[in-house]
């Protein structure tokens, strides 16, 4: 009996396929659902015609990935530009330069990098709703916490919690707050109180969890989910060459990278949404009319696009390039090189994408919606709240954009909730259900995308984020509980 080892607990006892075939089978599982009468119905048209819907066929399991492709043409291109990007600054050993000298300064303080990053990227996400433009925060950041003894893991739960939690608890996020207040005939402005506060207290809550992980994984490296991937890691990620000299040239090539960076983030902020003015447009406008010269395709500053910051990363790699130049044979290989690593991740995002086209090309997102909508609004007013939280994670789920969500669903949802003065509370609720979604849903590609490029498998991942998962959706229902009871002034 003594020589009897209690069986550990395993949240997944199988090996899980990779990410693509998780999502093939998604996307498969649609189509099934398509097949059953009453899930499929006509959806709201760019005329503003109704499409007809329907059933799916058996190929469009092959179709969908190639409307993923279109529908998510952006992103694609901009992940490809960021690679080729990155891969230009690896090149110049700037970058190992860099971490090599931040970890001997932090020498025993390494744990102090995860709260700055962290509030960084949440403030990002509750303000501008940063979500795909964290992927290129990966190939730096990994790096430099598996230097400073930390696992992958650790990083990818700095850059999806970090900006997760800040979409999650949105305040001023255009893509979601100001779209669903738009089209409740409300101000965007409402509710925020209650919002700035779940996002003070959630990101707290996220920061103390990632921590947590860290200081185990730092004191027992064994403890770390990943612990037998650990040399394929560093492999990958750590140069096993010599530190490089920190010399004057990488010092003005890292200024330029991180400066890059600053222009992406000041450049995605909505100024005009948050001054309540004109000014920023203005003066976007006064620079396309008096520089004409230089592009008229670069839009408003504090409106940029995904587009818009591909431009920018490339841009700023043949700047870089000149100032370490190799020959412009060697840039075009480094480049595409980068851009090739890339590459796996690029058909993870299409693919999720093809799952969104299924849904949407069914008619089935219009169905969830209607039926939704009509029964939870005469329960009373908490339960409303509460249980239009876990609706509007099952319509996230069918309809991943948070625009084309607030779209489709609050011309429903918002008449009927303003009778009871819960028109900003449904919104909150809307955005922590459609952040809960980016943040844990296999169909979101940009957490597919990050475990791709950290090389960390689905199932894993979820055996450390399960606790946070309970955590922050039961903080989520609280918050929205309490927040009904309180005046529509502050809720």
């Amino acid at each position: 009996m003594g020589n009897i080892k209690k069986k550990k607990f395993q949240l997944f006892p199988f090996k899980l396929p990779t990410a693509i075939t998780i999502l093939f089978l998604i996307t498969a599982l649609v189509i099934v659902i398509s097949w059953i009468p009453g899930t499929t119905g006509s959806w709201g048209g760019t005329t503003g015609h109704d499409k007809p819907g329907g059933p799916l066929g058996v190929f469009d399991l092959f179709f969908a990935p190639i409307q993923g492709f279109l529908r998510s043409d952006s992103i694609i291109v901009f992940v490809l530009v960021i690679g080729g990007y990155i891969g230009i600054v690896t090149k110049s050993g700037a970058l190992d330069a860099g971490i090599g000298r931040l970890v001997k300064r932090l020498n025993g303080k390494e744990i102090w990098i995860i709260p700055s990053i962290m509030t960084i990227l949440s403030i990002g996400g509750t303000v501008e709703g940063m979500c795909e433009e964290t992927i290129p925060y990966y190939l730096i950041i990994i790096p430099a916490m598996l230097a400073a003894g930390f696992d992958v893991v650790t990083a990818v739960l700095m850059i999806l919690l970090g900006a997760g939690v800040g979409v999650m608890f949105s305040t001023l996020n255009p893509f979601a707050i100001a779209t669903a207040s738009a089209a409740s005939g409300i101000s965007p402005g409402s509710g925020i109180i209650w919002r700035l506060l779940g996002w003070i207290l959630a990101t707290t809550g996220t920061i103390c969890f990632v921590m947590w992980y860290a200081i185990k994984v730092k004191r027992h490296p064994e403890k770390s989910i990943v612990f037998d991937l650990q040399g394929e890691h560093h492999a990958e990620f750590i140069s096993t060459e010599e530190i490089p000299e920190f010399t004057r040239k990488r010092k003005v090539i890292l200024t330029l990278f991180g400066l890059t960076f600053l222009i992406m983030i000041l450049c995605i902020i909505p100024w005009d949404s948050i001054t309540g003015t004109t000014t920023f447009a203005d003066l976007s406008a006064n620079i396309t009319k008096h520089f004409p010269y230089f592009t008229s395709q670069i839009g408003q500053f504090g409106g940029w696009d995904v587009m818009t910051l591909a431009f920018l990363f490339f841009f700023a790699s043949i700047v870089i390039a000149i100032i370490d130049w190799r020959g412009e044979e060697q840039y075009v290989r480094t480049f595409v090189s980068g851009s090739s690593e890339l590459l796996g991740v690029a058909l993870i995002i299409a693919v999720a994408s093809g799952i969104g086209w299924a849904i949407e090309t069914s008619g089935m997102q219009q169905v969830v919606v209607n039926a939704l909508a009509s029964k939870i609004i005469t329960l009373p007013k908490l339960l409303v709240v509460v249980i239009g939280f876990f609706a509007f994670i099952v319509i996230a789920f069918f309809i991943p954009s948070t625009s084309g969500f607030a779209s489709a669903v609050f011309p429903i949802v918002a008449p009927l909730v303003k009778t009871i003065g819960l028109s900003s509370g449904m919104i909150t609720a809307f955005v922590m259900a459609s952040g809960w979604v980016n943040l844990f849903a296999p169909s979101a590609g940009v957490m597919m995308a990050g475990l791709s490029i950290a090389k960390v498998p689905l199932g894993r991942f979820y055996k450390v984020i399960w606790p946070y998962a309970v955590g922050i959706t039961a903080f989520a229902v609280v918050m929205l509980a309490v927040g009904s009871l309180l005046p529509t002034t502050i809720f």
